[in-house]
C-alpha cells in the first residue's frame, strides 16, 4: 500500500533540498548513527532514509548494499506522516499495508521494521532514523527510548546544516554582512563539533547527559498544561533565586512578571496547541521581586495526540534592556538639549550702552571685531546721510562765535 503524502508536502520538500543532501557522499557522522541504532536494536540493518518526490535515499547505511529505494514501496513514507512517534511493523508479512510489498517479498525481505522521523525545528518530515530485521520481533522500551534519542540528535544536526546553508547563501549575497557571516559561521562549526562530541558519547549514562544539562547557561524549563513546572535546570535557578524545593508550590505564572503576565498566557496557549515559537521575549519575577527579561524559544512535546509539556530555552537579556533603556534616555536627554541650544542660538548679547558685542567666551568686542574673527570680512567706514547732517550742524556750530563776543581788533 502506498503511503498518502503528508499534508505540508512542498514545504517538506523544500526543506530537503535546502539540506543539500540528497546523492552526497558518505558522512562519518551520519555512518555512527546508523551504526550505533543497529547496535541498540541488535538488527542487522539501519538507514538513515531521506524521502523525496520519488525514492527514499540512504544517506548512511549498515547490513544494505543498495543505496535508494521507491517510494512506492518504502516504509519511511509511512513514518514520516507521524512525525512526534515510532513507526513500527512487528511483522510485515502479516500486515495488510506491507504483505504484498516488494520490500517484504523480496530483497531485503523485510520482516520487522521501526523507523523515528527526522524532524526540522519547523516540523517537517525530511526523512528517518530506521532499523530493519528479516524476520518479526519487538524492541524493548529501552531500545525503542535508544532510537528516538539518536533521532533527535541527527535532527539537532541536519537542523544545524540546515543553518550552515543558509548562512553561506546569506553570505554570498551580503558581502556587507561578511564580518557577522564569518563569524556566525565560526560558531555554528563550534557548535557542530559540540554536537558530534555529544553523538559519539550517547551510548553513555543519562546521568551524563543530565549533567549536560545543568551545565547548560541559557534558561531551560518544561511546564504541563496547568502549569505546573516539570523541571528547570541549574542556570533557571541561579537566575531566578529559586531553590528545587520552591517548585512544589509555584506554577509558571508564579513566576512571570504581571507586566507581561496577558500575552504570556496567550502564547503558553498557542504553543499547548501545537504552535513552535521562536523569539520570545518575556519578563520573569525572581524570587526577592525584580525583573528577569528573557528571550528564548518555545514548542509542544505531543504523545499520542496529546500535548503534555511546553519545552523552552531562554537566554537572560536583563543587561541589554537595562542598556538599551539607559540609550533611549540619553537621546532623549541630547534632543531636549540640542533643541535648548536651537532656542538659544539666535540671541546676539549687545550692550545697551557702547553697542559692543560679546562673543561665546563673554568676552565683549566691537561690531568690526566680532564680525571679523567669524566671517573674515573687512570694513570700510563712511558716514550715513543722518550722520552726515548731525555732523555738519557740529561744525556751524563751532565756526558760529558765541552772541556778544567781541570782534577782533
Amino acid at each position: 500500500m502506498t503511503a498518502p503524502l503528508p499534508s505540508n508536502e512542498p514545504e517538506r520538500l523544500a526543506a530537503l533540498r535546502e539540506m543539500h543532501l540528497l546523492d552526497t557522499p558518505p558522512e562519518q557522522a551520519f555512518d555512527d548513527i546508523a551504526q550505533l541504532a543497529s547496535e541498540i536494536c541488535g538488527t542487522p540493518i539501519s538507514l538513515v532514509s531521506l524521502v523525496d518526490e520519488h525514492r527514499q535515499w540512504f544517506k548512511a547505511k549498515v547490513g544494505l548494499a543498495a543505496t535508494e529505494a521507491s517510494r512506492h514501496a518504502s516504509f519511511c513514507a509511512h513514518a514520516i506522516l507521524q512525525p512526534d512517534e515510532l513507526f513500527i511493523v512487528p511483522d510485515a508479512q502479516r500486515d495488510p499495508r506491507f504483505h504484498l510489498n516488494q520490500l517484504v517479498v523480496g530483497e531485503p525481505y523485510i520482516g520487522f521494521y521501526a523507523g523515528m522521523p527526522l524532524v526540522t525545528s519547523d516540523g517537517h518530515s525530511l526523512g528517518t532514523l530506521c532499523v530493519i530485521d528479516c524476520r518479526p520481533r519487538e524492541l524493548t522500551p529501552a531500545q525503542m527510548d535508544g532510537l528516538r534519542r539518536l533521532a533527535r540528535q541527527l535532527g539537532t544536526h541536519l537542523e544545524l546544516r540546515r543553518l550552515s546553508q543558509r548562512l553561506a547563501v546569506a553570505e554570498d549575497q551580503m558581502q556587507s554582512w561578511a564580518g557577522d557571516v564569518a563569524r556566525t559561521n565560526l560558531r555554528l562549526h563550534s557548535e557542530m563539533q559540540e554536537r558530534e562530541r555529544i553523538e559519539n558519547e550517547l551510548r553513555e549514562r543519562e546521568e551524563q547527559l543530565r549533567d549536560l544539562f545543568e551545565n547548560a547557561t541559557d534558561l531551560i524549563q518544561s511546564v504541563a498544561p496547568d502549569g505546573r513546572l516539570l523541571f528547570v535546570n541549574r542556570a533557571w535557578l541561579t537566575t531566578l533565586g529559586y531553590r528545587i524545593s520552591d517548585l512544589a508550590t509555584l506554577t509558571i505564572f508564579d513566576i512571570i512578571h504581571p507586566d507581561c503576565l496577558a500575552e504570556c498566557r496567550a502564547q503558553f496557549t498557542r504553543v499547548m496547541q501545537g504552535e513552535a515559537l521562536d523569539n520570545l521575549q518575556a519578563i520573569f519575577r525572581a524570587k526577592d521581586g525584580h525583573k528577569i527579561h528573557v528571550e528564548g524559544n518555545a514548542s509542544c512535546r505531543v504523545e499520542n495526540g496529546r500535548a503534555v509539556a511546553t519545552r523552552a530555552i531562554f537566554r537572560d537579556i536583563t543587561k541589554r534592556k537595562l542598556v538599551e533603556a539607559e540609550r533611549e534616555r540619553l537621546i532623549k536627554e541630547l534632543q531636549a538639549a540640542l533643541a535648548e541650544v536651537q532656542t538659544l542660538s539666535g540671541l546676539l548679547p549687545i550692550c545697551g550702552w557702547c553697542k559692543k558685542i560679546r562673543d561665546d567666551s563673554g568676552y565683549w568686542n566691537s561690531v568690526e571685531g566680532y564680525f571679523k574673527q567669524r566671517a573674515a570680512v573687512e570694513f570700510t567706514h563712511g558716514i550715513c546721510p543722518e550722520c552726515s547732517a548731525k555732523v555738519a550742524a557740529d561744525l556751524d556750530k563751532i565756526a558760529s562765535p558765541p552772541p556778544n563776543a567781541p570782534s577782533s581788533p
